[in-house]
């Protein structure tokens, strides 16, 4: 079941219906070749980082797709899990002359983005696989939605998430809830994806 018409999601059997991926590949991937995933703005230009950002990518990749194979309940079928999966792929920004060393600013995207600077680099690079620890690394995510009313006080429109929530952040972005709701300040001051 690559793609999934109205009918063919309401002929599935109840406990089917019921799951995320179910509703995700319904609402969002409607058509062939239909691909989600976030806006990342590349602002760390070093060395390094130049030699490792392709690899730096795939790992980022391979935290979201084992978060969502890693969601399905047992018993159940895990090809739609793999769809959902396999359809992630991410907009990268990446230009030295525009970005290198850019500061956030909820202004830069329409709704929501990753932003990979030296710190969150160096972090990504030195976290375990995710097969291995999920939790992994942390990564800082722009979103424009910033509610006053609903987001905790201390919300500028950005928080931190660890790469191995993603996919739990990506399904928040698709409401019109802003991740400012959704986020606890920690022991260090910074406010992170709770």
């Amino acid at each position: 079941m690559k793609q999934s018409s109205i009918h063919e999601f309401c002929a599935l059997p109840a406990t089917e219906r019921m799951r995320v991926v179910q509703h995700f590949i319904t609402d969002h991937l409607r058509s062939p070749n239909t691909t989600w995933g976030f806006a990342i703005f590349r602002t760390v230009y070093t060395p390094e980082s130049d030699s490792n950002w392709d690899a730096l990518l795939e790992k980022l990749n391979a935290y979201v797709r084992f978060e969502v194979r890693y969601d399905f309940e047992k018993g159940l079928d895990p090809e739609p899990n793999d769809v959902v999966a396999e359809s992630f792929k991410n907009l990268i920004f990446d230009d030295r002359g525009k970005y290198d060393g850019m500061e956030l600013d909820a202004g830069i995207i329409d709704r929501v983005c990753l932003v990979i600077d030296e710190e969150i680099f160096n972090a990504l690079r030195d976290a375990p696989d995710p097969a291995e620890d999920l939790s992994g690394a942390s990564i800082k995510v722009i979103d424009r939605v910033n509610d006053a009313e609903d987001s905790h006080p201390h919300y500028e429109g950005w928080v931190t998430a660890g790469v191995g929530g993603l996919w739990r952040v990506y399904q928040i972005m698709m409401t019109s809830i802003g991740l400012g709701t959704r986020c606890e300040k920690g022991n260090d001051g910074m406010l992170y994806f709770e």
